[in-house]
């Protein structure tokens, strides 16, 4: 089971790979399968939800390796004679669970612990576990602390917008030391919030907002799916119900959320 850390010992992981790395010979070739004991774990770099592992999908993937044998190959960073894994977290998880704990096929990234790091985001953003957007916030957010990307390459890794990243560097240098000790963007937000004595300014009230309408856009996905959409009229009167006398006020704030187009061509609007 995957730990949650700081991200004090995060940026610490990545200064000692990044030196192990520099201070290592690469091996002449790199195998296609490696010995589960020269696979190392760093998940406060590599693992871009930052929480436990999904125990459902590791029960199907150990199902799956017991019925046909090998699942894809994990993507490891090679550090001397070792690996570290960039992506492959579940699968790693699931052999274990098998117990094929011998050798595990394996594919190797070849460039800098930064570039691994980015990868990680990359790759988990097209994966079947796709991250929701509160992940996708955490995760950009990590970046930041990090202080080692560009906007662009954080923007590409995460999905996260310039304007999302730039508000979290305004608030990374407001916090200063107490930013690493959160690794989930809105806590750092409402740390921010209840410690600061002045009211929060147009930009800040906008990224405390966002950050809580994403949380909340991703319970619903967990919730329901797909199915509120595919089902406007039971969607409407299910938040009719919900929502009672306070229905207007958030009938009135969609609005805001309605295209022209739509507006023209609908009348009622």
């Amino acid at each position: 089971m995957i730990e949650k850390q700081t991200m004090t010992g995060a940026s610490e992981t990545l200064e000692l790979l990044s030196s192990k790395l520099k201070n290592t010979n690469e091996p002449m070739s790199l195998p296609n399968r490696l010995e589960f004991g020269l696979i190392d774990l760093h998940p406060d770099l590599f693992q871009p939800r930052h929480e436990v592992l999904d125990e459902h999908h590791v029960q199907e993937l150990a199902r799956t390796i017991k019925r046909q044998g090998d699942l894809d190959p994990i993507l490891l960073l090679p550090v001397g004679q070792r690996g570290v894994v960039i992506d492959g977290h579940h699968r790693l998880e699931a052999y274990k669970l098998a117990c094929v704990t011998n050798t595990v096929p394996v594919n190797w990234f070849c460039g800098s612990v930064e570039e691994a790091v980015l990868e990680a985001g990359r790759i988990n953003s097209k994966v079947r576990l796709v991250m929701g957007t509160q992940e996708r916030m955490n995760y950009a957010w990590r970046l930041v602390l990090l202080d080692r990307y560009t906007k662009p390459e954080m923007m590409e890794a995460s999905g996260a917008s310039d304007g999302q990243l730039g508000k979290m560097r305004r608030l990374k240098r407001e916090l200063g030391d107490a930013a690493y000790d959160f690794t989930v963007w809105q806590e750092a937000l409402n740390h921010h919030q209840m410690n600061s004595r002045k009211p929060m300014d147009d930009d800040e009230r906008e990224a405390y907002l966002e950050a809580l309408a994403n949380e909340y856009a991703d319970r619903l996905h967990k919730a329901f799916g797909t199915i509120l959409g595919q089902n406007p009229e039971v969607a409407a009167r299910a938040l009719a119900f919900h929502l009672g006398r306070r229905l207007e006020d958030v009938v009135k704030e969609l609005l805001h959320y309605v295209s022209e187009d739509a507006m023209e061509e609908n009348e009622d609007f």
